[in-house]
């Protein structure tokens, strides 16, 4: 009987396929920013984009790099937590250690689409806009800088959901957005500040409960904090 399970077990490893198993994994985890147009490096759409990669994704799912989640598992549960399943991973190892094979194309799921324009939440009741471009150069090291949107608030606000659209998804990595009250200036923002957002890896609008989601103080601003990454051509746009 110990043969027969390792042989049955040794044919369901030899079974994983691109197509059937890990296409899904990767649509569900990483294609939001492995794909065309935004800021991962390579596209991880097709078994054609995967194929070449395929060892180095091993060693970043199995060593948990990625998809990236920074949170300790040991301090709670967080609701978007971006992690893959411990079936997930052992799922993309078997398939790079039994050689990676495509299977059949008619397995394949049909891949995620990615709406490019519109809100994901529906229609906002205010879009806060940058007033000036950030150039971002083609190559060297780009220093953080802090732009600061006015609300225009003229009371408290309660802020249910939030998104953030960056103007050049392929230079900017994420963003992340605090609160600066009246008379604060362009000092660097508290690291406690009453209301954040970071959007982060992968890129999803944030819904909250009103009481951690609040604007306290009239004719308060919003401080952007992009982080970019210098591309082989310069590129310039708002970054939010």
């Amino acid at each position: 009987m110990a043969i027969a399970v390792s042989f049955s077990s040794r044919q369901s490893a030899s079974a994983v396929t691109f197509s059937k198993d890990v296409a899904p994994i990767l649509y569900a985890n990483c294609v939001s920013c492995h794909r065309k147009g935004e800021m991962a490096p390579m596209a991880l759409m097709s078994y054609k984009d995967v194929r070449p990669w395929a060892k180095s994704i091993r060693e970043k799912v199995v060593g948990q790099e990625m998809p990236p989640w920074f949170a300790d598992p040991n301090h709670g549960q967080f609701k978007n937590d971006s992690r893959m399943t411990a079936q997930q991973i052992e799922t993309i190892r078997t398939w790079v250690d039994t050689g990676a094979k495509e299977g059949d194309p008619k397995d394949l799921p049909a891949a995620p689409k990615f709406p490019t324009t519109g809100w994901k939440f529906g229609e906002p009741d205010v879009v806060l806009s940058m007033s000036e471009a950030a150039e971002i150069p083609a190559d060297g090291t780009v220093p953080y800088k802090y732009y600061a949107v006015p609300t225009n608030f003229d009371e408290d606000k309660y802020i249910q959901a939030a998104e953030i659209k960056r103007g050049a998804p392929t230079v900017v990595h994420h963003v992340i957005i605090s609160v600066r009250e009246p008379g604060m200036g362009r000092c660097r923002p508290p690291e406690r500040s009453n209301w954040a957002l970071r959007d982060s890896i992968p890129s999803r609008p944030e819904i909250r409960s009103a009481r951690h989601s609040r604007i306290r103080q009239p004719h308060s601003s919003v401080a952007a904090e992009p982080e970019t990454t210098p591309t082989a051509c310069s590129s310039a746009g708002p970054p939010a």
